[in-house]
């Protein structure tokens, strides 16, 4: 009899096992760590050039500079996951007239494939907009 309610408890501990182990799970990325890449930009008429950056991601918040002699910039702010988006809350910019106020802000779509986040959006005049980063 021990015998029996020993193998049907651990046919039981392996299913639950196996249950709480599914694969349809909501998976959220993490962000942590320091990337470098660049931001990118496109409309239907118009192409520039990749603009080199490093972002630093860290407990939802987000610090970087801008490499680029034209754009160069320092920023912060926070940032979320939710699902297959990340969202930016651009909390300063350290040059007034920079583009950065407006590009590290609002709801990109992201994919992680290894150690590279991809993100992107689109723009109101049919362009896209986006980074590509790669962990440190």
């Amino acid at each position: 009899m021990t015998k029996f309610l020993s193998k049907k408890l651990f046919y039981i501990v392996l299913l639950l096992g196996l249950i709480s182990c599914s694969e349809d799970e909501d998976y959220e990325p993490s962000f942590g760590g320091t990337y470098t890449g660049y931001y990118y930009i496109s409309t239907p008429t118009t192409r520039q050039l990749p603009i080199a950056l490093t972002v630093e991601f860290d407990l939802g918040n987000y610090t970087g500079h801008s490499e680029d002699s034209v754009h160069h910039s320092v920023f912060m702010g926070q940032f979320t996951v939710d699902g297959n988006q990340v969202s930016l809350t651009n909390g300063f910019n350290a040059v007034e007239k920079s583009q950065w106020k407006r590009i590290m802000t609002g709801t990109y779509r992201y994919e992680l494939i290894d150690e590279t986040i991809n993100m992107s959006r689109d723009l109101q005049d049919g362009g896209i907009e986006g980074f590509r980063l790669t962990k440190e």
